[in-house]
C-alpha cells in the first residue's frame, strides 16, 4: 500500500465512528473527490479538516479547481480567518434546539471574544450533559450553537429597506458549533448571488452534510442500523428495505418508525426522522449494524427486517405498502392504518 492511500485511510478511519464500516470504505479506493466530500462534511473542527486537506494536497498534482484539495483548504483557512473582528464588527452567537419540534432559537448574547464564546458554549454542553433534566425528550442533549458576525451600519446599509436598525448581520459566514467545536460554515448571500463559486462552499455546510454526503455503503436488506444524528436529530433505528446501489445517492432505502406508524426514506438523505431537520451531519459518519434488544415500541423493525433478509422483492413490496396513498375519511389515522396493513401482510401470508 503506497503512503497516499495509507494517509486516506488513516483519516476515514478517524472520520467515522463505525470501525467496521470505515474498513469498508478503506477498501473502495475512494477517488479525490469523494475524500473532499467527506472531509468537508465530517463534524469535525475547522481546524481539523483545514490541517487533513493540506496534508492530501501534498499528494496532488494539477487539478480541477472543484477536485483540488488545495482549493478547499484555501476555502476552510478563508472561513477561519473570517472569525477575527474588524474595527466595528461583533459576534453574536445564537443557541438553538429541537426540544420542541422545529428549530427554534432558545437565547443570543453578543460578544467581542472568540474565546469568551467558546468558553460558554463548552460550559453549557458540560453542565448539559450530565443533568438529564436539560435534555430533550429523545433523552439526549439536543441543544447547538451557530456564530455570526455583525457591523455598524453603514450610508450604503441604509440604502436598502430591510436594514432597520444601527446593526447589520455582515456578509460573511454563519458558523455552527458540534460538540463544542466550530464545524460547519455557510454563506447565504454567496448561495444566491454567486451559485457557480458556491458550488464549492456548499460542501462545508451542515446542509449538505446531512442531505448530500454520498459515499458507497455495505448495508444488505433486512439489516437494522442506528444512527446517532444529536444534536441535530434523535437517535433512531431503521431497517433497510432495498440496497439496489451502494453508490446511489437514494439507496439504501430504509423503514424508521413515526409517532404512529412507520414511513421510508433514502439513509444518506436524511429521510430517516420523524422530524425532518433541515440542517443535520450526515447519517454515515455514525451509523451502525444494531444487535441489541428492541424496545416493545420497535418490535415491528423486527418483524420487517426477517421478512425482507436477503429478498429486494419483500423490501420493494414493504415500501409499496407504507407509501400507499389512503382516501376516505380525513380524520382517518393513517399512520397507524399503514403500520397495520403491513403487519398483516407479513403475519398472514394467506391474505396476500
Amino acid at each position: 500500500m503506497n503512503e497516499y492511500q495509507e494517509l486516506k485511510n488513516r483519516i476515514i478511519k478517524e472520520l467515522f465512528k463505525n470501525e467496521g464500516y470505515a474498513e469498508f470504505l478503506c477498501n473502495q479506493d475512494l477517488t479525490d473527490p469523494s475524500m473532499i466530500d467527506m472531509i468537508c462534511a465530517a463534524p469535525i473542527s475547522l481546524k481539523r479538516k483545514a490541517e487533513i486537506l493540506k496534508e492530501l494536497s501534498a499528494y496532488q498534482g494539477e487539478a480541477e479547481q472543484t477536485l483540488s484539495f488545495k482549493t478547499y483548504y484555501d476555502e476552510v483557512q478563508k472561513a477561519i480567518d473570517g472569525l477575527m473582528l474588524n474595527e466595528g464588527e461583533i459576534f453574536l452567537c445564537l443557541g438553538k434546539t429541537r426540544e420542541y419540534g422545529d428549530e427554534t432559537q432558545l437565547e443570543a448574547f453578543p460578544s467581542r471574544s472568540l474565546a469568551h464564546i467558546y468558553s460558554i458554549v463548552n460550559e453549557d454542553i458540560n453542565e448539559k450533559s450530565f443533568h438529564s433534566d436539560d435534555w430533550c425528550d429523545w433523552g439526549v442533549y439536543c441543544d447547538w450553537y451557530e456564530l455570526e458576525k455583525w457591523h455598524a451600519a453603514t450610508k450604503e446599509d441604509a440604502k436598502h429597506e430591510y436594514v432597520r436598525m444601527d446593526m447589520v448581520k455582515g456578509k460573511s459566514y454563519t458558523y455552527t458549533f458540534v460538540n463544542g467545536e466550530i464545524c460547519y460554515f455557510d454563506n447565504f448571500l454567496e448561495r444566491f448571488n454567486h451559485r457557480k463559486e458556491y458550488r464549492i462552499k456548499e460542501k462545508l455546510s451542515l446542509f449538505y452534510s446531512g442531505n448530500s454526503l454520498n459515499l458507497p455503503t455495505p448495508w444488505k436488506e433486512g439489516d437494522i442500523l442506528e444512527v446517532d444524528g444529536t444534536p441535530f436529530a434523535p437517535k433512531v433505528r431503521v431497517v433497510v428495505l432495498n440496497s439496489r446501489d451502494e453508490n446511489d445517492c437514494c439507496f439504501p432505502c430504509c423503514m424508521y418508525l413515526t409517532e404512529k406508524g412507520v414511513d421510508a426514506g433514502a439513509l444518506k438523505h436524511s429521510h430517516i426522522y420523524e422530524n425532518a431537520p433541515y440542517d443535520n451531519i450526515s447519517p454515515l459518519y455514525s451509523v451502525k449494524r444494531f444487535t441489541g434488544e428492541l424496545t416493545a415500541d420497535e418490535k415491528v423493525l423486527k418483524i420487517v427486517a426477517d421478512y425482507v433478509k436477503d429478498n429486494r422483492e419483500r423490501g420493494d413490496k414493504i415500501f409499496e405498502l407504507i407509501t400507499q396513498e389512503f382516501k376516505g375519511d380525513k380524520d382517518a389515522d393513517y399512520d397507524a392504518m399503514r403500520k397495520q396493513a403491513l403487519i398483516e401482510y407479513i403475519l398472514h401470508p394467506q391474505k396476500k
